[in-house]
């Protein structure tokens, strides 16, 4: 009779241990509400907050939660590891966060993140949480550009300089810089478009130098050469940015138009005549709204317009500016014009041009007209009177 009753008292307390249990699990329940920055970063900081509610119909006493440290994520503040909450009223809850810090070598994905929970004399249970790990784009940041000279013109050589920095906190590896030439009017020489480094380590910075040549029908005009930077972080992610690097390229000549006079120039004076010039572009681009004048003297008097617009003047091209003016004196005078255009890069550009002209004494010229007919009249006469004497020879 004493070993039942041994029997039941056994069997009691363990039916009364496995409700507390059962109490225990139904009277909390831990929440991960969000995690910042998300997704987290490897080699970084990450803050998570959790909620703690009392789901109970009582009161909840003595509970624990506890963060375990386990790959890839440890504790920051080592004070903070345990929170206790000694007293819990019904549906009420808590809010508890720890500062985490993201092993580097962290796998991208999904990675667990533990805590532990204590309940009274209870058995420690432990929570999974789903953290998000994804390595943040790295970047190399190109600090400065610089083009040796600035300026470049067709068929010249020059060189380039491009600084590198890995502004991360790690190590960046086989950096490697590529100018794209595609229908680019350059390309490298002595050397190949493109430049590698097996490493690059965090505020590092790397210069990258190319030798180039323009080449010699190169158009002036503002050119954008892709730059491609590929880089590889400690997972072995792959990264690729895109940048551009500007050219300039000017014209061969400083001043595309050659004024040239389009005749030798034979005036007199006080009478009207035709000056003229031929403006030549012998430059690589066009140029445009060109505008002709010529400008007032005192050796001379405009008759008609004294502008004239030409517009538009391709290169390996030319036109013809035409003027009429009246000499007021004889001898060697002056005859100025001035010009304006706008070049490739829309400089406006304005220039004068003298053009000496022979000015002789002006001569009323006459007609002989009426001496030729005299002349041819006096010959035929005479052809007759010696005809008719030969023929009464001859009879």
């Amino acid at each position: 009779m004493k070993n039942w009753k041994m029997f039941l008292m056994i069997v009691g307390i363990m039916l009364s241990s496995l409700a507390g249990l059962a109490m225990a699990g139904e009277s909390y329940k831990v929440t991960q509400l969000y995690y910042e920055p998300a997704p987290a970063e490897p080699g970084k900081e990450v803050t998570v907050w959790f909620k703690i509610d009392n789901t109970a119909t009582t009161e909840v006493n003595n509970l624990m939660v506890e963060f375990v440290d386990e790959f890839p994520f440890s504790l920051v503040e080592e004070d903070k590891r345990s929170f206790e909450i000694e007293r819990l009223p019904t549906r009420k809850y808590v809010l508890v966060s720890y500062r985490v810090l993201v092993d580097r070598m962290a796998a991208e994905g999904i990675n667990h993140m533990k805590l532990r929970v204590t309940y009274g004399m209870l058995p420690p249970s432990t929570e999974r949480f789903e953290i998000m790990v994804k390595p943040q784009k790295p970047t190399i940041s190109v600090d400065s550009i610089l083009a040796s000279p600035e300026i470049v013109s067709p068929g010249m050589e020059f060189g380039l300089k491009i600084d590198v920095s890995n502004s991360e906190e790690f190590a960046l590896k086989n950096l490697r810089t590529t100018l794209d030439f595609t229908n680019m009017p350059f390309s490298p020489i002595r050397s190949s478009n493109y430049k590698s480094f097996p490493l690059i380590a965090s505020g590092e910075r790397k210069s990258v130098g190319f030798q180039l040549i323009a080449s010699p029908d190169a158009e002036p005009g503002v050119y954008s050469i892709p730059l491609v930077i590929e880089y590889q972080d400690n997972l072995n992610n792959n990264y690729v940015e895109n940048h551009v690097v500007g050219f300039v390229v000017e014209d061969i000549f400083e001043r595309n138009i050659l004024a040239i006079p389009a005749d030798e120039f034979r005036l007199s004076k006080g009478v009207p005549g035709k000056v003229s010039l031929q403006f030549v572009n012998r430059g690589l681009s066009r140029i445009k709204s060109m505008e002709v004048r010529i400008l007032p003297s005192d050796d001379y008097r405009v008759s008609g317009k004294d502008i004239e617009y030409l517009g538009i003047i391709e290169y390996d091209d030319y036109d013809l500016a035409e003027f009429t003016i009246v000499p007021e004196r004889t001898g060697e005078i002056s005859v100025r014009f001035e010009y304006e255009y706008f070049d490739y890069f829309n400089n406006k550009i304005t220039e004068t041009r003298d053009v000496m002209v022979n000015v002789s004494e002006h001569i009323e010229s006459r007609s002989i007209m009426p001496l030729v007919v005299v002349v041819l009249l006096v010959a035929g006469v005479v052809a007759w009177v010696l005809y008719r004497r030969w023929k009464k020879k001859n009879e």
